[in-house]
């Protein structure tokens, strides 16, 4: 039987993208609902993985914060220091709506970490899930590969 690998850090439930409905700013017609990309998704996710009894069954792979070299990969190093500069003070809009929140760009990090992780796994021939930090928006590759 092939063994399915489970990737997460404490810290991928940290991320705050702040209050909104799905992923407008609320105001104006914008009930604040909280946001689509939160940490209750994630941990939600995992909880039923436990509640199931599966998360025992789950092969468990520690991951690691990406390098700013790795970054680069597909980020511009601005983009990578307006994260950063969001992230130290603790909140604004990267753009494309993507909300960054106190130490977004540490636990991006990780998320990237985690993911080149996963692929290793995979290229191994495991099968992987993980309730990583999903911010589609900071996913927008901005170089050419």
């Amino acid at each position: 039987m092939k063994k399915t690998a489970f990737i997460c850090d404490e810290s991928y439930f940290w991320h705050d993208t702040g209050n909104g409905a799905l992923f407008a700013l609320p105001g104006g017609y914008v009930q604040s609902n909280g946001h689509a990309e939160s940490p209750e998704t994630k941990r939600r996710f995992k909880n039923l993985l436990e509640r199931s009894g599966l998360f025992e069954k789950l092969h468990k792979i520690k991951t690691y914060a990406a390098t700013e070299d790795q970054l680069e990969y597909f980020h511009t190093k601005d983009y990578i220091q307006r994260v950063k500069e969001l992230s130290r003070i603790g909140h604004g809009d990267a753009g494309e709506l993507a909300l960054v929140g106190n130490g977004s760009y540490e636990i991006a990090q990780l998320s990237i970490g985690g993911a080149i992780t996963a692929v290793e796994a995979v290229v191994k021939r495991v099968n992987v899930t993980m309730p990583m930090l999903l911010q589609g928006h900071l996913g927008i590759m901005q170089k050419q590969i």
